[in-house]
């Protein structure tokens, strides 16, 4: 049971991780438009004091919960933030997610640059169509 409890709270550390960094990729590099003058202070942004505590008393919801609840919802938001900086002419550059360097331990704003940048990415270039797979030119 307690095996069973670590491995849970393993997994959970690492999505949350998972998320710092993909907020993080989505938020570096975008634009000051609009009414706001300055960037997005990516600074704010901080997992470290939602992860799952092991001195915690409480009760917690399950690790399914939060995978089902909050935390999806968390992963939804990060997607459509890079949605945005599409729509506003400033697409968040692709990336082989599986090969990022990401760390349980590394909640925090100061991620790493990414792994494996898709070679031949260019914001002026449309996506290629779903199903044809990547132009040549790419």
């Amino acid at each position: 049971m307690v095996a069973k409890m670590d491995a849970q709270r393993a997994l959970l550390k690492h999505f949350l991780a998972a998320i710092a960094y993909r907020t993080q990729k989505a938020l570096r590099g975008a634009p000051a438009t609009g009414y706001r003058k300055k960037p997005f202070l990516v600074s704010r942004f901080s997992l470290g004091t939602i992860a799952p505590n092991e001195k915690r008393e409480t009760a917690f919801p399950s690790a399914e919960q939060l995978l089902q609840g909050p935390l999806a919802d968390t992963m939804t938001h990060v997607g459509q933030l890079a949605m945005l900086r599409r729509l506003a002419s400033s697409p968040v550059p692709p990336e082989n997610f599986v090969r990022a360097k990401i760390s349980a331990s590394n909640l925090g704003p100061d991620q790493p640059a990414p792994a494996a940048p898709d070679p031949g990415w260019s914001p002026d270039l449309p996506p290629p169509a779903p199903g044809k797979g990547v132009p040549p030119s790419w």
